[in-house]
């Protein structure tokens, strides 16, 4: 059953991100009047001679719409696409590959009842058959339109993305259930325990508003991140002071921190002390695939107790042991139903990643409560959330680009992921749950949507390129440019996508 509906959860994911696509663009071409000649799910023998035919194929109308057995895709198929001189060229160097025999075979056989010369007709049919008499050709729409047209199936990804997180607020979903503002474990000599912080009190206002929950006083923190000018890496990050008043034995004191408030990607020790000193139960909420935790079997909602024989009573004590054993094999024991067990696990990454990102866990509190949000509501935060889902996923894109410039191939394979990797996770996600599968489904769109618009050789953001070349010099780019472009960005796509395949393969049935 749990194979069945994985299957299930791979076809009704990327089968509805890749129609959903493939409709933007179709519509798109009928709003402005382009034919559409084919409209295929999946990659068939039209797109790549050495593909298979599709299994389902009927025309309607002007338009064959088809199903490939191959569903890594698919594409709408436009009249004239290709500009009539790109199409000339094609032909001409069709027509001379044709040996000297061959031609003088040709020119030895008499043509039946005056009929022309094939290649000429050919090459003239190329010129004024689909070039000059069809008027709703692609290539002679204006930018805006062409425009329009490649980038519709992005936009309709998007916008996908945004109505499954509108469906998932509406039908409503559980989440970690606040915790009270109780500071946890500190590390020694931390900026907590200099300010005399002690495990156990009680964290009741924030620069003078009441907080009485985790979520209080991360929203509190976000307010000031909101108001905060964004941290440039050429300058010094901002600073601020922050008073947090506390509740020991009945008495309250305040204690004032001048805060350095780093970026994101190398946080100041204040921002991690400060942040993330409430204390959480060292509780799973979700393991990430292929990381140590998944390979060691530890699943959602198992309660990590010891690691190296050392008691764990708090989510942050956890952490600092991870930090100081990457590389180092671990033994940690965890419960499960009531029953524990002991696994063996090796963090890996470095100090500056999160405890997630070494081992594999993320924490998250015991209780869990439903959260259902009014359709108004859901339909305003939906492309709040999906626009800052993507812009994580861009820093992650740069991230992997960064470390493959810099020759850092390991760890870049370990965050890419290709077909191989979209089934395993879609398999993954729908056990999980709806909920979890709906997630799934949204990351899907966004990063269909994302790596589309790329201004790539035979991707939406290349063709977009083209038309703007177009649109600029008042010509298409020359053919001899053009075509070998294109050709090997296709072939370097492929050769990609084999890559990453057999890089999912590794991970997912090797030993790291």
């Amino acid at each position: 059953m749990t194979l069945v509906i994985g299957i299930l959860g791979f076809v009704v994911a990327f089968g509805l991100a890749v129609f959903v696509h493939e409709l933007g663009h179709f519509l798109a071409a009928k709003l402005f009047r382009v034919p559409v000649e084919r409209f295929v799910i999946g990659f068939d023998k039209e797109a790549m001679p050495f593909m298979p035919r599709c299994i389902v194929e009927r025309r309607i109308g002007e338009t064959t719409y088809g199903l490939s057995l191959v569903p890594l895709g698919g594409y709408v198929k436009m009249t004239g696409v290709i500009h009539p001189e790109i199409e000339k060229y094609l032909d001409d160097k069709e027509a001379a590959k044709k040996t000297d025999a061959e031609a003088e075979a040709a020119a030895a056989e008499p043509a039946p009842d005056g009929a022309e010369d094939p290649i000429k007709k050919v090459s003239r049919a190329s010129l004024t058959g689909q070039a000059m008499i069809d008027q709703g050709a692609l290539y002679t729409k204006p930018f805006w339109q062409k425009t329009i047209i490649y980038s519709a199936g992005v936009f309709m990804n998007l916008v996908l993305a945004c109505l499954v997180l509108t469906f998932h607020a509406v039908k409503g979903f559980y989440d970690d259930a606040p915790v009270p503002t109780i500071v946890g474990w500190q590390e020694p000599g931390s900026l907590l325990e200099q300010q005399d912080i002690r495990e156990g009190d009680l964290l009741v206002a924030f620069d003078g508003k009441p907080v009485a929950t985790n979520e209080d006083y991360y929203r509190a923190w976000g307010e000031i991140a909101t108001a905060l000018p964004e941290a440039k890496p050429e300058r010094a990050a901002a600073m601020v002071d922050v008073t947090l008043t506390f509740e020991r034995d009945g008495q309250r004191f305040d204690r004032t921190f001048a805060f350095v408030w780093g970026s994101e990607e190398q946080p100041a020790p204040e921002r991690m002390a400060l942040v993330g000193m409430i204390r959480r139960p060292a509780h799973v909420t979700d393991v990430e695939l292929y990381a140590p935790a998944w390979r060691a079997g530890i699943k959602r909602g198992d309660q990590i107790v010891e690691i190296n024989g050392e008691p764990i009573g708090d989510w942050a004590r956890m952490v600092h042991i991870v930090r100081g054993k990457l590389g180092e094999e671990l033994t940690l024991t965890y419960e499960r139903a009531g029953a524990r067990q002991t696994v063996e696990l090796t963090p890996v990454g470095s100090a500056s990643k999160p405890a997630s990102a070494r081992s594999g866990i993320r924490g998250g509190t015991v209780g869990r409560i439903f959260i259902r949000k009014p359709l108004g509501t859901a339909l305003v935060e939906s492309p709040i959330l999906v626009y800052h889902n993507t812009m994580r996923y861009l820093r992650a894109l740069k991230n992997i680009g960064a470390r493959l410039l810099s020759g850092d191939v390991q760890r870049a394979r370990r965050d890419l992921g290709g077909p191989v990797a979209i089934a395993h996770m879609a398999h993954h996600q729908a056990n999980l749950g709806l909920d979890d599968f709906l997630k799934f489904l949204v990351m899907l769109n966004i990063a269909l949507a994302v790596m589309n618009i790329l201004p790539y050789p035979v991707l939406d953001g290349g063709h977009i390129v083209l038309a703007a070349w177009e649109a600029i010099f008042r010509a298409p780019m020359s053919p001899r440019i053009l075509v070998p472009v294109f050709n090997w960005g296709l072939i370097a796509l492929l050769a990609f996508v084999v890559l990453v395949t057999v890089s999912d393969a590794f991970k997912i049935f090797g030993p790291g």
